[in-house]
């Protein structure tokens, strides 16, 4: 089983920590795409094929079903107009094909071919198409991993008058033989000894009964209890996961192994996270800066305090990035200020991103995230 808490060794502590803090502080940066599409004209050169969405937005892109074409419909017709197949392997690739007739009596023109998704990928040897002719549209379509059914288009644009549009689907049934949802549970932040429950449910999408054994965790903070749900003859259960936060501070990422009597997954997985908190604390927990117009940085500072009366003291600091810096404690009454100060000019074309690792003195690592931003006025330079 995978896992994700600080080590026992000192260094392993900070190396965890360093990882785990960096996941959950990202600055959110949108970015802005545009596309530009070109009327070709009565030529012969080949209708250029948009790639589509990135296959991350695997399906339909941002959205469940690809979207009837609007405007005018073309005269070419589809046969099949759709491509339909039940228990497709997730991750597969396959081969699709439709042919493109022209009933018409003029010729017609294919200018562009869209896919809704990146995971079709199509082609045509031949956009001209005379009357009473046809063409190939062929394409090859990856099936998703993380759906249980998914719909995608492929639309093309002509160039009759007005541009109409024709679109061929492609719809697919995924075989799961077990489906877990949600795939991954969050506990969020825990004090230590403080408990949260959540939930998941298995099931065979085909509605056949099967047993669920029971469960491989390798951490002691996660129990289960697997319960049946009613009406579903054994096919569908309930799993109730309660996670305790321990004496380990930082975060836990763990797999849960569910043993099951089915042949084709005798074990599947889901992930837990959760993050237990330690008994100090920094204020603020996280800097957000941004440069001066000359680059320049003022001192980064945080105040360490306990939780529960006790000695504090810090053994050492590391910056995750390995960027050179000097750092200072001040104890001030039960409490200890912390200067960090960066020797080297910092980057003025993009965000700076990492985190300073604290080792304390009896303690589990603390992680203390920083996003320096470039100066107001600085302009961004292309990345080679």
């Amino acid at each position: 089983m995978a896992r994700a808490l600080s080590p026992s060794a000192s260094g392993g502590k900070i190396e965890s920590a360093m990882n785990d803090s960096l996941r959950w502080l990202a600055l959110a940066v949108v970015l802005g795409f545009a596309a530009a599409y070109a009327l070709w004209g009565r030529g012969t050169k080949e209708a250029p094929v948009d790639a589509g969405p990135p296959e991350a937005a695997h399906g339909a892109g941002a959205f469940d079903r690809p979207p009837l074409p609007e405007g005018p419909q073309s005269r070419l017709v589809l046969e099949p107009p759709v491509w339909e197949r039940d228990n497709v392997e997730p991750g597969s690739h396959n081969d699709l094909s439709f042919t493109v007739k022209n009933p018409g009596d003029r010729t017609i023109r294919i200018i562009t071919i869209k896919p809704s998704c990146g995971c079709v990928k199509p082609r045509m040897d031949t956009q001209i198409i005379k009357p009473g002719e046809h063409a190939e549209l062929k394409a090859i379509y990856r099936a998703g991993k993380d759906k249980l059914s998914e719909e995608v288009g492929i639309l093309l644009e002509t160039d009759e008058p007005g541009s109409p549009k024709l679109q061929a689907m492609v719809k697919a049934k995924l075989h799961h033989v077990l489906w877990i949802e949600p795939k991954a549970l969050s506990f969020g932040t825990l004090e230590p000894g403080q408990e949260a429950k959540r939930f998941f449910t298995v099931r065979q999408p085909d509605g056949k009964p099967f047993v669920l054994k029971g469960f491989s965790c390798s951490r002691p903070e996660f129990t289960f209890n697997a319960k049946p749900m009613p009406g579903s003859n054994n096919s569908k259960y309930y799993v109730e996961v309660t996670c305790k936060g321990g004496t380990e501070h930082g975060t836990l990422t763990e797999q849960v192994g569910m043993v099951t009597d089915l042949p084709g997954a005798r074990v599947v997985s889901a992930t837990l996270m959760t993050e237990v908190l330690g008994t100090v604390v920094a204020m603020p927990k996280a800097f957000v800066y941004a440069q001066m117009p000359d680059g320049s940085l003022p001192p980064l500072a945080t105040t360490l305090s306990r939780k529960q009366p006790g000695p504090l003291k810090v053994l050492n600091v590391r910056d995750s990035l390995k960027r050179p810096f000097d750092w200072s404690a001040k104890p001030e009454g039960d409490k200890i200020k912390l200067e960090f100060h960066f020797k080297s000019p910092l980057p003025k074309d993009k965000p700076l991103q990492g985190a300073f690792l604290l080792e304390l003195e009896g303690e589990s690592p603390l992680s203390v995230p920083y996003t320096i931003m470039p100066p107001i006025n600085a302009t961004p330079q292309d990345e080679r």
